[in-house]
């Protein structure tokens, strides 16, 4: 009956609320973590383009969902280098479920590598709503939240703990954006 099927629907919400809640402590931990250098992680030799793509296949259910054209595109098919695991999970899952979440239904994301110059480099491209000139410089402030009236406004941990995860391996995290055109960050 319909009250069964409502309680049902509360209780897949509160469980949903949890686990993104669990999602958001961890991130909290991760970037206490790293301030204060208890973070031992290893560095680990493999190949970084399989690495990425099993992250990219992970979150092909979201973008199915919104039934977004969601790609991968690597001209190179392994790259054999050191990183840290843990971080290029986190940096990478970070970067593909805001370009999700910010792309409405039937649009594009975009996930490619590339080698130049001894360097490897990872985008990630949307054409979803973009993020506004005046709020693009501090995206990467812990806790900053865009001053949107969006629903899909998030907790502002995710890209701080990209920033600080990118740079502990000695790289770099670049974004480009315009208002409803979207946004495209590079690592390197």
């Amino acid at each position: 009956d319909g009250s069964l099927e409502n309680l049902k629907s509360i209780g897949e919400t509160i469980s949903r609320q949890g686990r993104n809640l669990l999602i958001l402590i961890n991130q909290i931990l991760d970037v206490s973590k790293l301030k204060s250098n208890v973070s031992r992680s290893e560095y680990q030799h493999g190949d970084i383009i399989g690495y990425i793509h099993l992250i990219f296949d992970g979150a092909k259910v979201l973008a199915d969902r919104k039934n977004i054209k969601y790609q991968f595109q690597a001209p190179e098919k392994t790259v054999e280098m050191d990183f840290i695991p843990d971080y290029i999970t986190k940096i990478v899952g970070n970067l593909i479920s805001n370009a999700i979440k910010f792309t409405p239904p039937y649009g594009v994301v975009t996930i490619s590598t590339e080698t130049r110059n001894n360097s490897f480099i990872l985008t990630v491209q949307d054409n979803g709503c973009g993020i506004s000139a005046q709020d693009l410089p501090y995206i990467f402030d812990a806790f900053y939240q865009c001053n949107s009236s969006s629903r899909t406004a998030g907790s502002g941990i995710g890209l701080s703990l990209v920033k600080q995860l990118v740079e502990a391996m000695n790289g770099t995290v670049s974004v480009e954006s315009q208002e409803n055109s979207g946004t495209r960050f590079a690592v390197e």
